[in-house]
């Protein structure tokens, strides 16, 4: 089948059936990594991390937080929407200004992957005396 737009031309093999089926696929959440240690770190300092997360699906991948263990750590978008075949980024912060000791705490994020609705990434440190 080809199919002509303006001066473009786009052949389709077996018809539109795959052309919709590859549209259908849900979203897929990729993370290589869910866990990201800071080592020794001061206190007051604010650490940034970064969460690739990839969509290996058909359609926009959409990943909001839902929640944190401790008012010391948060995204700093809140989400980031990743179209299919794409890679987006999960930015963390761990602010340490009120931590004292080693610390690991999780973040929760929902997702209309529906293999993966939830998502947890990882966080640890260890913050030295003041």
């Amino acid at each position: 089948m080809l199919i002509a737009i303006g001066s473009a031309s786009i052949v389709l093999r077996g018809g539109f059936e795959n052309l919709v089926a590859a549209t259908n696929e849900p979203p897929r959440a990729v993370l290589k990594v869910t866990d990201w240690d800071f080592g020794d770190v001061e206190p007051g300092q604010i650490l940034r991390a970064s969460f690739p997360v990839a969509n290996a699906g058909g359609r926009r991948l959409v990943v909001v937080e839902e929640s944190s263990n401790c008012s010391c750590s948060s995204t700093t978008s809140g989400g980031i929407v990743v179209p299919p075949g794409e890679i987006g980024e999960l930015q963390i912060t761990l602010n340490t200004d009120r931590l004292q000791s080693a610390i690991k705490t999780g973040l929760q994020f929902s997702t209309n992957d529906p293999k993966h609705p939830r998502l947890t990434l990882t966080l640890a440190a260890k913050v030295r005396d003041r």
